[in-house]
């Protein structure tokens, strides 16, 4: 009996320790894929060890993920990631307190102010560019563009993507609900087009196991709105968190970093530079 009482003493002893340190931890909402990018992208280095962001990992989330690591400076016993693939249920997510802060920035329109803290602007009103990307070998690629002939793929949660394209008037416009989603869909061709942001590359291909994206040359899309990243006010964690962006965010933008990381990262694209936008800001 007494070696029961100890084996049951020591075993809810471990439990509440357990228990303890998952609330202590500041757990980071992630899309899998983001996160398996964001390895790579450091290879043996910390998020501190990153001067540079250009590499074939590198794309704007991967690199607001480093960014948020740099700005929060989190030791490996500090955080834990929790992988979510799907926009609108991470900033659920988010919202409910069960994860407390989301990797990469979502539009602020999309999130209510009652239930997260935002940080400063990382991606301000105009910057938002996106290409017209279409699977490699496309017929589209061959033919002179019009977009009303075009059969569109996106995501209704991503309420910006949406609009935007629909206020461009495609032929037609399908939801779906994530990233991997969307490429299975135009590998199967089930639709044509969507919109992305552009990668580092020289061709501006977006390459994936699925299937590779090009896009239309010489057009892109500007999506309006401010992107942030969002901090659960249901977090214990929320006013550290949320005085850490405070305090860090503007000097970053002092110095140029996030201009330095999104260039690098090709989301701000010098290559794309003189291509035509295609719809005008006060329309979206």
């Amino acid at each position: 009996m007494f070696r029961i009482l100890v084996k049951f003493f020591i075993f809810n002893y471990f439990l509440v320790r357990i228990c303890l340190a998952d609330d202590s931890v500041i757990k980071i909402g992630i899309p899998q894929d983001v996160l398996d990018d964001f390895h790579l992208f450091l290879a043996d280095r910390t998020p501190q060890e990153v001067f540079t962001y250009r590499t074939k990992y590198s794309s704007r989330d991967v690199v607001e993920t480093v960014l948020l690591f740099k700005i929060l400076e989190l030791n490996k016993n500090k955080y834990q990631f929790f992988t979510v693939n799907s926009y609108e249920r991470a900033i659920k997510l988010v919202q409910s307190g069960t994860i407390d802060i989301y990797a990469t920035t979502v539009w602020k329109n999309d999130v209510n102010p009652a239930k997260a803290f935002f940080s400063d602007e990382i991606i301000r009103d105009g910057e938002f560019i996106a290409g017209i990307y279409v699977k490699e070998g496309s017929e589209l690629l061959k033919k002179k563009f019009n977009i009303r002939t075009m059969k569109f793929l996106s995501n209704k949660a991503w309420t910006r993507d949406w609009k935007t394209i629909k206020n461009l008037g495609p032929r037609s416009l399908v939801s779906t609900t994530t990233w991997e989603s969307v490429l299975k869909m135009i590998n199967a061709n089930r639709a044509e087009a969507t919109l992305a942001s552009f990668p580092p590359s020289r061709d501006l291909v977006r390459y994936n196991k699925i299937v590779n994206l090009v896009p239309i040359p010489n057009v892109k899309v500007s999506i309006s709105g401010t992107r942030h990243w969002i901090v659960s006010r249901k977090s214990q964690h929320a006013q550290k968190l949320k005085a850490r962006l405070d305090e860090m965010v503007p000097k970053f933008r002092k110095k140029k970093e996030f201009f330095k990381a999104y260039m690098q990262s090709g989301f701000f694209n010098e290559r794309t530079v003189p291509w035509n936008v295609i719809n005008r800001k006060g329309h979206l």
